[in-house]
């Protein structure tokens, strides 16, 4: 056979047995049904997904959340189905319709099958909640105190209610409260509100309208920190914090036998209180003090003397004074008045005095006069003693020296006057010339008291400042002083009877310096005709201290004309001719001025290295020549 370049394809037979052929059917047949299977499969569950979530009536998609007493119909899309409950005890459904009747909350399961097949459609698990009616707070108003601590609760009707309970404060500085718990605590005085809401769950926003709400007052007073019994029939409080306005109505103080004592009245100041009673607590039981929810206890009074204190132990001269002793308990708290030359049960009392008269009163005639009194107390019927105040010394002043004023300040002059605005100096040079403490001594009535040598002086250390007396000069009040080293110490004052009635501190600095110089006068006016006539000033020189400067430590003072009328003298003749114009002897300067060329003349006036200028205006007449 010719090859014609086409493939040529020739049948070819295969020879089978009958068990074979068989076999090859049966395999045809599986094929088939597979088939089908698969191309049926697709459509039957795609319309199942498609169906796979309930709906309602107007095509939304059902929330797994129901709620008791509302109506709900479920659909499920383009299915004829049957609709199934797993708990119809909480939500019943109509099987053909869909429509459900919830019941009670819970969790439930609803199903829907296909009609025809009984094929399960779809099936969701819905919670089943049950709205609160209204809420019942445990109580509609309540009282604390600051620092107090409380907890609210919210009672839900009807108690199957599956709403959440949260708490808000009105005002967190007075009252802030746990939003979940309902845990109060009191920060301060004043009202506020907490409203609690019954939300359906914990995501609803607090301002919702389907939100159910109570609220309650709370008002907060401030709480007691302390009572103590200060009177007989007296009890201080303490607050935490300044209370509102307080009545006797607020307080009840009773004790753990159930006696009851009453409140007369209230006095506040502040944090405090003092509550007068109407009877007098001696009987040493412990007291309860209630102010609104607030208490605090104390010890009352037992009515035993332990303690005496006089009225005063130091008397006024010229007065006739009773001599009078209080007595106190253990606690301070005062049980009488006791006054000598009076008789009562228990008590010793006994006075010692030349200034004692007949009305058993003290009358001194002069200043520290002194008395011994003594004042004891035993109880009736016992051989103890429960109160000694032991040998007390009792004094005379003069009246008018209790607020004397006593000043001191330190020049280099030995007078010096006192005025109101006197500012007292205490520094004084190392080495320095004479220098001196005067002293201004003026009684209660603003009076100079007349002899001051009845006072005495003293230094606190010698090896620093030396007083030349120890005894104030009556005409100049005044003491020399000698400055020792540097440092610092004090000048005592003692009254006639010994006693330190005044300390003045005292510097001594390091050695006096020039250190400023001041005119009495920077512009001197002259007249030239006038023969008499001259321009007399004077010089201050001051140390680093600011104290004029003794003479004997200034040295000569001398002057340097820097400017003169030109047209009449030259400054060379001014300087040259000195004499003529002016001459120094510290700390006073004069300028002549008879027959003086007229015009301005400036000077330089030198006091060792420092220097000040002044001016001197000459005015009158030219002169024929120059002098």
């Amino acid at each position: 056979m010719l090859n014609t370049g086409k493939r040529t394809c020739l049948p070819v037979f295969i020879t089978m047995s009958k068990e074979n052929v068989m076999k090859l059917k049966s395999s045809k047949i599986l094929g088939v049904v597979l088939f089908i299977f698969f191309l049926i499969t697709p459509l039957y569950y795609t319309d199942i997904n498609a169906a796979s979530k309930f709906i309602l009536p107007n095509g939304k998609t059902v929330s797994n959340v129901l709620y008791t007493n509302r109506a709900y119909t479920l659909n499920v899309r383009k299915q004829s189905v049957y609709f199934y409950s797993s708990k119809p005890s909480l939500v019943e459904v109509n099987k053909r319709t869909g429509k459900l009747l919830v019941k009670e909350p819970g969790k439930v399961t609803i199903s829907a099958r296909r009609r025809t097949t009984s094929q399960l459609v779809c099936k969701t698990t819905f919670t089943v909640r049950r709205r609160s009616d209204y809420i019942i707070p445990s109580v509609r108003s309540f009282t604390l105190v600051t620092g107090q601590s409380k907890k609210l609760s919210v009672k839900k009707s009807p108690s199957n209610s599956t709403d959440v309970i949260r708490y808000k404060s009105s005002n967190t500085n007075v009252v802030s409260i746990n939003s979940i718990t309902g845990a109060i605590k009191a920060n301060g005085i004043g009202s506020a509100s907490i409203t609690a809401y019954s939300k359906a769950d914990a995501s609803v926003a607090t301002n919702s309208s389907s939100n159910r709400t109570v609220r309650v007052t709370v008002n907060v007073y401030s709480s007691i920190s302390s009572a103590k019994q200060i009177g007989l029939s007296e009890v201080r409080v303490a607050f935490q914090e300044t209370p509102a306005k307080l009545s006797k109505n607020d307080f009840t103080i009773y004790n753990t036998s159930g006696k009851v004592v009453s409140v007369s009245s209230v006095v506040s100041e502040n944090k405090y209180a003092t509550l007068s009673l109407s009877q007098n607590l001696m009987d040493g039981k412990v007291y309860t003090v209630k102010y609104k929810s607030s208490t605090f206890n104390f010890t009352a009074c037992d009515g035993i003397i332990r303690k005496f204190e006089f009225l005063t132990t130091k008397v006024p001269i010229n007065t006739e004074t009773p001599i009078v002793a209080y007595a106190y308990d253990k606690n301070g708290i005062q049980l009488g008045e006791y006054e000598y030359g009076q008789s009562y049960s228990g008590i010793t009392f006994t006075v010692s005095s030349y200034y004692l008269n007949s009305n058993k009163k003290l009358n001194f005639t002069s200043p520290n006069g002194t008395a011994m009194a003594r004042i004891s107390y035993k109880e009736p019927g016992s051989n103890s003693i429960t109160a000694d105040s032991g040998n007390i010394r009792i004094t005379s002043y003069d009246p008018e020296m209790i607020s004397a004023q006593y000043r001191c300040t330190i020049t280099n002059s030995p007078t010096f006057t006192f005025t109101n605005t006197t500012n007292c100096n205490y520094t004084l040079p190392k080495d320095s010339g004479n220098y001196y403490a005067h002293f201004n001594i003026t009684t209660s009535s603003n009076k100079e008291i007349g002899d001051y040598s009845r006072y005495s002086v003293s230094s606190g250390n010698t090896n620093i400042l030396i007083l030349q007396s120890n005894i104030i000069d009556s005409t100049d009040k005044s003491i020399g002083l000698v400055p020792i080293n540097t440092g610092s110490t004090y000048i005592y004052l003692k009254d006639p009877n010994g006693y330190t009635v005044a300390t003045f501190p005292v510097t001594v600095g390091a050695p006096a310096v020039l250190s400023s110089v001041t005119l009495s006068k920077t512009v001197v006016p002259l007249v030239n005709t006038v023969s008499n006539e001259d321009g007399a000033i004077t010089i201050t020189a001051k140390d680093q201290y600011g104290n004029a400067m003794d003479p004997a430590y200034v040295g000569v003072c001398y002057l340097e004309c820097i400017s003169s009328p030109a047209n009449f003298v030259s400054v060379s003749d001014v300087n040259n001719y000195s004499s003529i114009y002016w001459s120094c002897n510290y700390p006073n300067i004069t300028f002549n001025s008879y027959n003086i060329a007229p015009g301005n003349y400036t000077y330089k006036v030198y006091v060792g290295s420092k220097y000040t200028t002044v001016n001197v205006i000459v005015n009158g007449v030219s002169p024929s020549a120059n002098p």
